[in-house]
């Protein structure tokens, strides 16, 4: 009894990581191209290999005595080698959709955010770029405050950064 209880346990759990691995598959399809296609059929053929085992499984004590045990050994035998095939190539296949290269992402719309190259220590804000050494820098080309032409732009911050919410009332200081 609990044996059965245990299969049908085991199968249940297959069941739903399967079908929550083809779904997760087919809904990152765009991105993913062929590997998701290819990962959906492993796990198709993982799950079909692990409702035959768990069918034969629940089914086995009653074959075993409808059969007898000469009649049930061929049939066994054959079960499993199914089984087995439905595995390895279930398996199989989703290696290779971990392995396979991806689709490359698209190119961004017009007008979106491009990333900016990283700051590096020595460049007066966060695009940088306009020292002297630095590459696109030109004598007499506005960039540092105190150098001829420099005027000050409007503030561009960085991807992410918000201002820091003000207090309702006064500074936030103690009022008393």
């Amino acid at each position: 009894m609990l044996s059965y209880i245990l299969n049908i346990f085991n199968l249940i759990v297959t069941l739903v990581v399967l079908l929550g691995g083809v779904t997760l598959m087919a809904m990152r399809r765009k991105e993913h191209g062929r590997a998701s296609v290819v990962g959906m059929v492993g796990c198709i053929a993982l799950l079909l290999g692990g409702v035959i085992s768990g069918v034969f499984a629940l089914l086995a004590q009653d074959l075993v005595e409808s059969l007898g045990l000469g009649g049930y050994q061929p049939v066994f035998f054959i079960i499993n080698v199914a089984v087995m095939l439905f595995q390895t190539v279930g398996t199989a296949l989703l290696v290779w959709a971990v392995i396979m290269p991806r689709n490359r992402p698209q190119p961004s719309a017009q007008g979106a955010w491009q990333p900016q190259p990283e700051w590096q220590p020595g460049q007066p804000d966060w695009q940088g770029g306009s020292q002297p050494g630095q590459p696109g820098w030109q004598p007499g080309q506005p960039g540092q405050p105190g150098q001829p032409g420099w005027q000050p732009g409007p503030q561009q911050q960085p991807p992410g950064w918000q201002t820091p919410p003000q207090p309702p009332f006064g500074q936030g200081h103690g009022q008393g």
